[in-house]
């Protein structure tokens, strides 16, 4: 189990979360691993675009990858994760944020939440 969180900083383009998700790493002694959320889009994009009915599935699959890849892998749990996202306040925005809890959660990972306006 890992002892190390997941940090989640979610916000509207603009609102500075891969400024702070920098500062954050240029702060810590500890190795941190920063994925920004053009990390987990881009590839989506580069396939569907935004309209296309399985652009957020496709979205989803991509973030479960990047779960497995990343935040279960065992030699990476001492590591601190710091992903940036966007997602609104809706239906959806609620089940991605549940989404990067639960993989915290699975990996024994602090969940910590950080909201940008």
């Amino acid at each position: 189990m890992a002892t190390t969180p997941l940090v989640w900083i979610n916000g509207f383009p603009g609102t500075g979360k891969l400024t702070v998700a920098k500062a954050l790493v240029a702060l810590s002694d500890e190795e941190i691993l920063l994925i920004d959320n053009h990390q987990l889009i881009d590839p989506v994009e580069a396939k569907y675009s935004r309209d296309h009915p399985d652009y957020q599935q496709q979205r989803q699959l991509q973030r479960n990858r990047v779960f497995e890849k990343v935040v279960h892998n065992k030699e990476l749990h001492s590591r601190t994760i710091v992903f940036t996202d966007f997602q609104s306040d809706n239906e959806l925005g609620a089940s991605v944020a549940m989404e990067y809890k639960t993989a915290a959660q699975k990996s024994g990972r602090k969940f910590m939440p950080v909201y940008l306006c």
